[in-house]
């Protein structure tokens, strides 16, 4: 509501008094003052001299009491306007109190409530919401943290509440305990009067609290093994191979869609495994939120991470081999997938679709993708390409070289200079026979070395 200051007439006259009282006040102040400093000195001469001085001093005054009054008047005209506007609202009936300032949200909405931009770059949700869903999300979280039950909150739309609790739970991957919420109309005479809200918790806050510090604990001995001085790409890398080496891909785990299934449990599924990557990733001050959608027929879940200033897709569930459902190979798949791995809009939707897409940034850049990062990546049959590939795997000692091929066409030249024309045997070392598995969907081959 705007602050009217509407003062009376007789009110701005006694302050144009007062300031003319206080000014002659000021000026036999001075005159004072002077003369005993002139009588001091006993100099008749100075006083004669002081007596010009106040002289001059007395015209400066009177010009700023003229001054001084006629800012007065112009005030008192000011008011007079004033008094005009509140004699006409009251005619009107019009009351200045129920007037709101431009931006004022619906009347559901708490005008008491500060509203916050997002906190941290991994409250991706928080930031897309309108301004009572943002009022609405805070009080959600507060009560989730706090395990509260029947919470006031400022909203009577179930849509905003719904919207706003999923924004929360996507947000924060740490509120493992949450399966869901309730909430409450409250009536009277048919009117509603308020909303409450429950969360629903899947532990105890004597069990939430212990499974929080045991999580706790774990993360920061895993991010413990992150050399933070190298680049944000070897960070998650390192994140994506740790929880692939360290989870298996397990429908009946328990807890597995937060998770305590991935810390505590060491199995769990999709929603598990990209929680995880979230939270890890915002803990090194990487952000990554959650993307949803539709992949192998089912529903599935997986990140979108900001890598050097360019977003991608993640999906460690994918990068599991011990996820089936994700082997697009023909063949042996490798023990960590990294097809899905950084990748780009269009990669991920040869396989994977979408929801929601327009509420996505854009991941057009392949700067940060494995293959291509590690020089893995083909354009063409590129034979001395292919030799420091296989070179490099032989001396880091691993027991597969995996490729990408930058479409169809290059794929199948690729399979034809190496297997049907046998050339793979040119790079291997002491092997007359070859493994090899492909992924049509990513152009990729895995050619295994023993």
């Amino acid at each position: 509501m705007r602050d009217w200051n509407c003062q009376s007439l007789d009110a701005i006259n006694m302050k144009k008094n007062n300031l003319i009282k206080k000014a002659g006040l000021v000026l036999f102040t001075v005159l004072v003052a002077m003369t005993l400093m002139a009588c001091s000195a006993g100099d008749l001469q100075n006083l004669t001299e002081t007596a010009d001085k106040l002289s001059e001093i007395t015209e400066g005054i009177e010009g700023a009491a003229n001054s001084i009054m006629d800012a007065a008047d112009t005030i008192s005209s000011g008011a007079g306007v004033l008094d005009d506007v509140k004699d006409t609202l009251d005619k009107t009936g019009i009351d200045l109190s129920d007037l709101k300032s431009e931006g004022d949200s619906s009347d559901d909405a708490r005008s008491d409530k500060p509203l916050r931009k997002a906190a941290l770059d991994s409250e991706y949700y928080f930031s897309k919401l309108e301004k009572e869903e943002k009022i609405v999300y805070d009080e959600i979280l507060e009560s989730l943290n706090d395990m509260s039950e029947d919470v006031e909150i400022s909203t009577k739309d179930e849509d905003v509440i719904d919207t706003a609790f999923n924004a929360v739970v996507w947000d924060h991957p740490e509120i493992f305990w949450v399966k869901g919420y309730t909430y409450a109309v409250h009536t009277l005479d048919g009117e509603v009067t308020k909303v409450t809200f429950s969360g629903s918790f899947t532990a105890t806050l004597e069990e939430r609290d212990k499974s929080r510090a045991e999580i706790e604990e774990i993360a920061k001995e895993i991010l413990a093994g992150v050399d933070r001085q190298n680049s944000q790409y070897s960070q998650v890398k390192y994140i994506f191979e740790y929880l692939i080496d360290n989870v298996e891909y397990d429908l009946n785990a328990s807890n597995n869609q937060d998770i305590r299934s991935v810390f505590l449990g060491h199995r769990s599924v999709c929603q598990g495994y990209s929680k995880a990557t979230q939270y890890l990733l915002n803990e090194l001050g990487i952000f990554s939120t959650l993307v949803f959608g539709k992949a192998a027929g089912g529903d599935h879940s997986w990140n979108l991470v900001n890598v050097d200033g360019d977003y991608y897709h993640l999906d460690t569930t994918w990068g599991d081999a011990s996820y089936s459902g994700a082997s697009e190979y023909t063949g042996r798949a490798p023990s960590i997938n990294y097809d899905y791995f950084l990748v780009t809009d269009d990669e991920i939707a040869r396989t994977h679709h979408v929801e929601n897409p327009k509420n996505y940034p854009k991941c057009n850049s392949d700067v940060s993708n494995y293959y291509i990062k590690e020089g893995l990546y083909f354009t063409s049959v590129d034979k001395d390409q292919l030799k420091k590939v296989f070179d490099a795997a032989y001396d880091a000692g691993r027991d597969n070289v995996a490729i990408r091929c930058a479409n169809a066409e290059c794929l199948d030249e690729m399979l034809t200079y190496l297997i049907e024309e046998q050339h793979v045997f040119d790079y291997l070392s002491d092997s007359d026979s070859i493994n090899y598995a492909t992924s049509p969907d990513s152009f990729s081959i895995i050619l295994w070395l023993e």
